[in-house]
């Protein structure tokens, strides 16, 4: 299009000066044919550089909508990470408040806990000695001087929830156990004690001749000799072994 106009214009130029260029001299001539050339070239340059400017112009045009892409995804980075920030800052004031609670609780077990040791202990003390021995390696976790241990108040915790675990899995069952007990011309023999929780046992050795019953008082077990019913209580624990068919087998309760 521009070579177009650059035509138009010189023949126009042509026809407006042809008759002065007619009646020159052949200097004036080469003069005038010497700036004609040079206005061609001044056209042809301003041609030029307008397409660069145009070419330009679109490189330009791109870059910024380059550049303006560029910023908005640092905004939206920025925009994403303040709001991590300040979720960050949310969740940590729930953890400081969740620490604070548990500190609270923390301090409210230390101020019981060494008397929960020593309650615990002592009711160890007084169970039959199959569930004493169960619980021994929880026993001798506790510390005997609370004040310097080492130990944390959850693994303190721990000890005695693993004690008392033990003592009410016992507690609600019937367990059958061998022991040696001493009978009525103080020699040991070999009987099975058959536990009802911690509430009654009943012992009797494998001839069902020598038995009796077990209950605890005053943080111990105090064991009865009751030969009268021996037989029975072998029954029952024949029962119990499964070695004798089930029946009814009448045995001694005392209720205290």
């Amino acid at each position: 299009m521009n070579s177009i106009h650059t035509t138009i214009a010189i023949a126009v130029f042509t026809a407006c000066f042809g008759t002065a260029i007619a009646q020159t001299t052949p200097t004036r001539m080469e003069e005038v044919r010497t700036n004609i050339d040079k206005w061609v070239e001044t056209r042809q340059l301003l041609a030029k550089t307008r397409s660069e400017w145009a070419a330009d112009q679109e490189t330009l045009r791109q870059s910024i909508s380059l550049i303006e892409k560029e910023v908005k995804l640092i905004d939206d980075r920025i925009a994403q990470t303040q709001e991590t920030a300040s979720q960050a800052d949310r969740d940590r004031l729930v953890l400081s408040e969740e620490n604070e609670r548990l500190s609270k609780a923390a301090t409210a077990v230390q101020a019981v806990l060494a008397d929960l040791e020593r309650q615990t202990t002592n009711l160890a003390a007084g169970l039959p000695l199959p569930i004493q021995e169960r619980v021994m390696p929880l026993l001798k976790r506790i510390p005997n001087q609370p004040d310097q241990t080492r130990l944390s108040i959850s693994e303190r915790m721990q000890n005695i929830v693993g004690i008392l675990s033990e003592v009410d899995k016992f507690n609600n069952a019937i367990s059958l156990f061998t022991e040696l007990r001493k009978n009525s011309a103080d020699a040991e023999i070999q009987v099975k004690t058959l536990y009802v929780g911690l509430g009654i046992a009943f012992f009797a050795d494998k001839n069902g001749e020598y038995g009796g019953v077990g209950v605890p008082s005053g943080g111990s077990w105090e064991w009865t000799p009751r030969p009268e019913v021996a037989s029975d209580i072998a029954r029952a624990i024949a029962i119990y072994e499964n070695t004798e068919t089930a029946q009814f087998v009448k045995l001694p309760v005392t209720v205290k």
